[in-house]
Parts: structure tokens; C-alpha cells; sequence
């Protein structure tokens, strides 16, 4: 079995792959309904050099496209029902339709329409349509992932349990008995696709904060009651008064309180919220009442040394929600004036007192008191507590899914946000006030050089993890985004910085956007906001390029379709070099030669771009010999013949390790 080093994790909750180029109508799928609609849209354009299509090659669809792509205005859900009906060619859609789940206006007169694919009145899980409008009600733009996969059947039929049931399932599959819920579990159908199989599924989410902090998203099969995937999602603050508090560096801050009946509580109903910011002490239980006991004090001045965390934390979220406010016009994380509610003192996973993280779970922020050495209090940071909340409001709006590239930009965005609102010059430095306090100058993350933390600042070096290894490398891989945020940020400052990556994330992101998709979002953010021959276009545009993340022009990949066993490119030639690439998280390069007589056989792999692996079948499709270094170098196989025969190789990438722009080498050398 193939051995693989994890670096260990920074941090476990402070906080697939699409190939994803620019290229012209003439290039595209030769699908002609399909052609004939880009056709349409490019001949809307009058400017040509404002049409632009972004390929999803994964899914063979257009994952972004812009210009003027409606001739009429679209005003009301129905007209944009209607709109996307026709239109869905485009996307290779032939099963279904859309269903707005939201309609969102912004301060550019511009309307947002998000929708999801449902067959059988079942929504397709990530197939997410965002249609853009101006405030002319012309569309000029759509983006997103629909699944084109998709068979127009009677999915529902497959549906053999209840939602209930579903619950209960995923309690046993967890062995989860007394916890206390901090909302209600729920269980919602969906099409699910898993290990390129489509199946009817019901999402289970759980989210409690004991025996332990979780936000649990379980896919369990609706016909089987099996478990199809789980990964913990968590991201691991009377009357108004005014009261004072001593915070956790010993400063005297003044705070929005609440009194009723003589008690002084850390409520804060100040501000323009239907809801309230209410703070709460865990006190280290890991078996209490979530949320915990509403911190309360006698005379208005919370100075106790047990008080302090809590004070931090309530004073930190009033100004992350005044700045979320007054720049952005956001109410509260959900945009609709929710209750913000921290909890303090929080134990760990192993009921730790001194626990060294903190996190959004869904529901509700927590804070760990750190261990006075790894961490200090961590409600004491105004950047980890802008980076907590910042997870919430992520939540609410592109629900940037947490594993894999969406997950590690999901976490970017916290950190991004994090670095806007303290807005410090020169500080691009995440957790600086709390990370190992008794040395100057380190900090948990950079975003000028996410290096220093042992994380990668360019594509070249993505980490293909695993979903067990930081959900798919969460927290590693979004030392990439955090550069390129940076990049464009040290050109255009941290304001705009923000305003960009705010408007992208919660217009143009969706479920299931990676790392290109991060990058077209931002781009079309910018050119909203200052236009597309702008200084801060250009800036996020360069920033994006130097780690990686260009627009690079699509190749023809060579020998395809050669997925498959039966549809395996050749004969191959005995000593000649061949060169490809594996073109997205799931594409499988099969070759077959004809080897003649006794002999060996060599098989070489080089110039990889991650980690792929190496294997070689029989003429009866078994794996006779393999190579799964863990190195990124080479693989190489030597396998000894006494006969003839036809045989097989086949190069894929370890857990979804891809690239368009690296070709490897592939050499075989047989008997001839």
C-alpha cells in the first residue's frame, strides 16, 4: 500500500479540481445545438473583446460566460426560468430543470439569480447556476457547475427511507448518543454524485458543540441507507446599556450590554439587527447546554479575570459586525440581521481546557482559551474573530463547500476578510496577536508569504490530499489564494482587496467553486466594481497569473478518448517518448502494445507534474505490475515476459492530483 507523509496540520479549524481555461466559440464541443447558443450570444456582443467563455472540462460545460447574452430584459423569476430552459444546450443539460433559490440586488443596480438544477424535483447537489442581470435587466453573465450527466427518469422511485431515518443512520454511523444539538438535525434530498456515480442521497447535517465541535455533513444513500461520504464541516461572539470590561491583553474597552432584572448580560442590541450579539462561557464542559451560560456581571464592569475572553470576544464581533455593516451593507452574517452568538472557554475534542483553536460551527462561533505557549486567548484577535464570522457569512452566501479547493478557498476568503478589516498597513500576518505568544513577529499565516508556514504559494506546488488529510488540504492549499489576494492587495490595498473578494464570494462563488472559478469570480468582481481596463482588474488578474492561476489557452489533448480499458490509445511504438496530460481530477490515460516473444518490459513515467501513478494490466484487464512512489519525480515499472501478448498501461493522478499545463512522458520498451 502506497505511503503518504501529512505535514502536520497549523491549525484544524481557524480558518473537485476543474480544469478551467479561456477559449473562443470556434473551439468548443462540436455539440451544435450547443455551438449554435454560444454562436448567438457572441453575435449579441457587439464588442467581441467583451465575450468571454471559461471551460469546465471536467464537465464539458462553459463554467463562466459574459457579454450580452440576452436580448431582451429579464425581470421576474419566470423570465429567468424561461431563459435558462432555453439556454441549456449550452450546458449540455438535457435532463431537468432550474429552480431560484435566491434573488439578490446589489448597490450597482445589478440583480443576481441563484439557482440549482432539480430532476425529478430533486436538486442536483452543486449544480449551481448564478444568472446575472444589469439594471437594464439584460444578462451579462452566467456562471456556475450544472451537472450535464444527468438521465430524465424517476429518480424519486429510488427513495426507499425517510428523512428521519436518515438522522438516525447517520447517529449510528457516528456513534453519537447523548450530544446536545445546537439546531435541529435536518435531511435534504439530493442528487448526489460520488466516485462518478449518481446517486439519490439525503444530506444529514448534525452540528453540536458536545462530546466534541462538529458541523457533520453525511451523504446517506436514500435506497440503501448506506453511508455514501461524511467529513465534519465545522470551521474549526431588559434594556441597551453601556458597560466597560477589562479584554484578554488587560485593556479597558467599553461594551454594549443588557440589563434586566438587575443583572448585566453580554447582549448587545445596538445595533440595526433583527437579532442580538450574545456572548457565552462553555465553561470547559464538554457535556453542557449549548450554548453555554450568558455571561452576566453585577455592576457593569466585566474586569474578573474568568470575564476577560468573553469581553474580547464581544467587543471584537461588535466591530467585525460595524465594518461588515458600514462597508458592505451587510446585516449580520446572514444578511438578515441574525443573532451572532460567541461562546468562550471552550473545551477540545478531548475535553482540553487549554484548547488551541477556534471555530464556526454552523450555528455559532467558538473560542479556545490557548495553551499560553502554541496559542493565548483566541477571542482576543480581531483578525480570528473576523476570520470566524467571516466563515458564516460564507455560509449564507456562496456556501463554499469545506474540502478540496473549495474548502481552501473558503478558508483564503476568512483570511482575506480577516487581513481587510483590521486593515493595518504593512500586516498581512493571521492570528499575529495570539499565535505563540512569547515570540515577536510570527504570526499562523501569511498571506505575503504563506511559505513561511510550510504552505504552498503556487500551483506548482498544490497539495493533493486526501479528504482524511485537512479535508483535502483546507488549510494548506489556501496559501495559494492568500498570494494572489496579496499580489493584487500590496498594488491596490487591503480595501479594495476586500471589496473585490467580498463581492466575489457572495455573487459569484457557489457550493462547489475552486481555485479557477476563485479567480474568474474576483476578476468579474473587479471589473463590476472598477471597470475592466482597471488598474484593480489588472492587479487581480497579474496576482492570480504569478501563482499560477492564469488564463491559459487550451491544448488538444492527444490520444483521447483513451478513459477506458476498451478505448486504449495505440499500438504503442517500443522506445518512443509520448506526451499528455491528465486533464482534471478524474480523467484515466489508457495506452496497449503488442509485445512479441520473451523478454522485459520497461515502462517509465516522467516530468509529472503531482503525484501520479504508474500500473500495468494483462490482455485479460489485471494489474500484473504497479508503481505508487509517493515522490512526484518519476515512476517506473520492470516487468519480466515469457510469451506474447497485448497488455495495458494506464497513468492516473493520486487522489485527484491533475494538470493541462504540464505534459509527462510516457516510454515503454517490450519485445518486437
Amino acid at each position: 500500500m502506497k505511503k503518504r507523509i501529512l505535514p502536520i496540520i497549523l491549525i484544524a479549524t481557524l480558518m473537485t479540481t476543474t480544469s478551467f481555461s479561456s477559449i473562443s466559440a470556434k473551439n468548443i464541443d462540436k455539440n451544435k445545438e450547443q455551438k449554435l447558443i454560444i454562436t448567438k450570444w457572441k453575435n449579441n456582443t457587439k464588442d467581441k473583446s467583451k465575450f468571454k467563455i471559461h471551460w469546465d472540462k471536467k464537465n464539458n460545460v462553459p463554467g463562466f460566460v459574459k457579454g450580452k447574452l440576452s436580448e431582451k430584459p429579464i425581470k421576474s423569476k419566470n423570465e429567468v426560468k424561461d431563459f435558462l430552459k432555453k439556454n441549456k444546450a449550452a450546458f449540455n443539460i438535457k435532463a431537468g430543470e432550474f429552480k431560484i433559490e435566491k434573488v439578490e440586488s446589489d448597490k450597482l443596480g445589478k440583480t443576481h439569480y441563484r439557482t440549482i438544477l432539480t430532476v425529478d424535483n430533486i436538486p442536483v447537489y452543486g449544480s449551481e447556476m448564478i444568472l446575472h442581470t444589469d439594471n437594464q435587466g439584460i444578462v451579462y453573465a452566467i456562471n456556475g457547475e450544472p451537472k450535464s450527466n444527468l438521465e430524465n427518469k424517476k429518480y424519486s422511485n429510488h427513495v426507499k427511507i425517510s428523512p428521519k431515518d436518515a438522522i438516525k443512520l447517520a447517529e449510528q454511523i457516528l456513534e453519537l448518543k447523548d450530544n446536545n444539538y445546537v439546531a435541529e438535525p435536518s435531511a435534504d434530498l439530493y442528487l448526489y454524485e460520488f466516485n462518478n456515480k449518481m446517486h439519490v442521497a439525503y444530506l444529514v447535517q448534525l452540528k453540536f458543540i458536545s462530546p466534541y465541535i462538529a458541523n457533520w455533513q453525511v451523504f446517506i444513500d436514500a435506497e440503501s441507507g448506506q453511508v455514501i461520504e461524511k467529513f465534519n464541516a465545522s470551521t474549526n461572539v431588559g434594556t441597551a446599556q453601556v458597560g466597560t470590561g477589562i479584554d484578554g491583553f488587560g485593556n479597558q474597552v467599553q461594551i454594549n450590554t443588557f440589563l434586566e432584572n438587575g443583572t448585566y448580560y453580554l447582549i448587545d442590541d445596538t445595533k440595526s439587527m433583527s437579532g442580538r450579539i450574545e456572548t457565552y462561557d462553555l465553561n470547559y464542559d464538554r457535556y453542557y447546554n449549548a450554548p453555554g451560560t450568558l455571561v452576566s456581571d453585577d455592576d457593569n464592569h466585566f474586569d474578573t479575570q474568568a470575564q476577560r475572553a468573553a469581553v474580547s470576544a464581544h467587543y471584537n464581533i461588535g466591530k467585525v459586525y460595524d465594518f461588515y455593516y458600514n462597508e458592505y451593507g451587510r446585516n449580520s452574517f446572514d444578511n438578515q440581521g441574525g443573532t451572532i452568538i460567541s461562546n468562550v472557554h471552550a473545551a477540545g475534542e478531548y475535553g482540553e481546557t487549554n484548547w488551541n483553536n477556534a471555530a464556526w460551527i454552523g450555528t455559532q462561533m467558538v473560542f479556545g482559551d490557548g495553551d499560553g505557549t502554541k496559542f493565548s486567548n483566541l477571542s482576543g484577535a480581531l483578525d480570528v474573530v473576523a476570520h470566524e464570522f467571516t466563515h458564516a457569512v460564507t455560509n449564507k452566501s456562496s456556501n463554499l463547500e469545506y474540502k478540496f479547493q473549495s474548502g481552501a478557498l473558503n478558508e483564503a476568503m476568512s483570511d482575506i476578510m480577516a487581513v481587510a478589516i483590521e486593515n493595518e498597513i504593512g500586516d498581512w500576518l493571521i492570528g499575529e496577536d495570539c499565535y505563540t505568544p512569547g515570540v515577536d513577529g510570527d504570526a499562523l499565516r501569511s498571506m505575503a508569504d504563506p511559505t513561511i508556514n510550510g504552505l504552498p504559494a503556487h500551483m506548482d506546488d498544490f497539495m493533493y490530499l486526501t479528504l482524511e488529510q485537512d479535508k483535502g488540504g483546507v488549510h494548506y492549499n489556501c496559501g495559494i489564494i492568500l498570494k494572489a489576494a496579496y499580489n493584487a492587495g500590496s498594488i491596490i490595498g487591503m480595501d479594495k482587496m476586500g471589496q473585490i473578494f467580498y463581492r466575489a464570494n457572495t455573487v459569484y462563488y457557489t457550493t462547489t467553486s475552486d481555485f479557477a472559478d476563485g479567480r474568474n469570480g474576483a476578476l468579474q468582481a473587479a471589473e463590476d466594481l472598477y471597470g475592466a481596463d482597471s488598474a484593480e482588474y489588472q492587479a487581480i488578474d497579474n496576482g492570480f497569473t504569478a501563482v499560477g492561476l492564469g488564463d491559459v489557452p487550451v491544448q488538444d489533448k492527444p490520444y483521447e478518448d483513451n478513459d477506458t480499458l476498451s478505448t486504449a490509445y495505440g499500438p504503442l511504438v517500443s522506445g518512443t517518448n509520448y506526451q499528455a496530460y491528465i486533464e482534471n481530477s478524474t480523467d484515466d490515460d489508457y495506452y496497449y502494445f503488442n509485445a512479441l516473444g520473451k523478454g522485459t518490459i520497461s515502462v517509465s513515467l516522467s516530468n509529472l507534474a503531482g503525484d501520479y501513478d504508474l500500473y500495468l494490466y494483462n490482455s485479460s484487464g489485471r494489474v500484473v505490475a504497479k508503481s505508487e512512489n509517493s515522490s512526484t519525480n518519476n515512476e517506473a515499472i520492470t516487468f519480466s515476459i515469457r510469451r506474447g501478448d497485448k497488455y495495458y498501461v494506464r497513468v492516473v493522478g493520486y487522489n485527484g492530483a491533475y494538470s493541462t499545463s504540464k505534459l509527462y512522458n510516457l516510454k515503454v520498451v517490450f519485445p518486437n
